[in-house]
């Protein structure tokens, strides 16, 4: 039976729920008691006060996932595009609201400005080649530590108006090939930090995303200073419902049509009775998108 939601919530049957690194690390010991943070599905009940939705739609939405029911919140669902698998709408929402709010509401892209984007080959990585192309970057430079994650890239965000320039870090210094760059997304966190700061433009904007890399690292504050770079952190954990609310309706009224073009790269399916084999796979790292998870 489907749950009944209360008010402003939806009743959903999952199609598929996408597996992230925030799972990863929150549930890596006990991967069966993750709850999931992403979903894809049909709306089978509508709680009051809820507008733009009915039963049968199709949606993609924050919430736990990893179940054959959910109960989401309305203001955290979009419309699934019809051009979207259940699965690609299921691995999106986390990627698109975190790039989107990294990009375009903190780091205030403009039209022909150059972007660094660390860890490309992720999830978010490579929503957020997709997200600066489509918001005019001119050059876009993406990091991984693999030269076949980056072909991987390469092959499916292409082709796009901007120039795509992969750096495999495992043998060149990302600063020695990306500078002057306006907007670094970070997604690796204190191992790139110095040389993030020696690829930024003057008045660049480094918007601190992950932190896989490391917590703590040493900065050289004169030379931030000079170039009067903005370093901005970002995460979900702290914000409240109403601001990630915020997120979505600033992802809805700026992409609506266009959400199609941010299609997820599907690396691995997995039924959900095989949940920790799917963390398994996550946490080996051979991976380029999003894992994803099925009733």
């Amino acid at each position: 039976m489907s749950p009944r939601p209360g008010p402003g919530l939806l009743a959903v049957r999952v199609l598929a729920a996408g597996l992230n690194r925030a799972d990863l690390i929150a549930y890596g010991s006990a991967p069966t008691s993750a709850p999931g943070r992403e979903l894809a599905g049909e709306i089978t009940a509508v709680g009051d006060g809820v507008e733009g939705f009915a039963v049968g739609d199709r949606i993609m939405a924050r919430g736990h996932g990893f179940a054959a029911t959910a109960v989401v919140e309305a203001r955290l669902a979009i419309a699934a595009p019809e051009g979207l698998s259940d699965e690609e709408a299921g691995a999106l929402p986390v990627a698109l609201t975190t790039m989107h709010d990294a990009i375009v509401t903190h780091g205030h892209l403009a039209p022909g400005g150059r972007v660094l984007i660390h860890a490309a080959s992720s999830g978010v990585g490579v929503t957020g080649v997709q997200l600066a192309a489509a918001f005019g970057a001119s050059t876009i430079f993406a990091t991984s530590r693999s030269s076949t994650k980056l072909d991987v890239i390469g092959r499916h965000v292409g082709p796009i108006d901007s120039e795509l320039v992969t750096i495999d870090t495992s043998v060149e210094a990302f600063e020695e090939v990306a500078t002057d760059v306006d907007l670094i997304v970070d997604n690796v966190g204190a191992s790139v930090l110095e040389g993030n700061i020696v690829a930024a433009a003057v008045q660049g904007r480094i918007v601190q995303v992950g932190r896989l890399g490391g917590r703590e690292a040493t900065i050289d504050l004169d030379e931030l200073a000079r170039k009067r770079i903005e370093l901005i952190g970002v995460t979900f954990r702290t914000r409240s419902d109403d601001e990630v609310a915020e997120i979505f309706t600033r992802v809805r009224d700026d992409l609506g049509d266009r959400l199609t073009l941010f299609r997820p790269r599907i690396a691995g399916r997995f039924a959900l009775a095989d949940l920790e084999v799917a963390f398994a796979e996550l946490a080996a790292d051979r991976h380029v998108g999003k894992i994803v998870v099925v009733p």
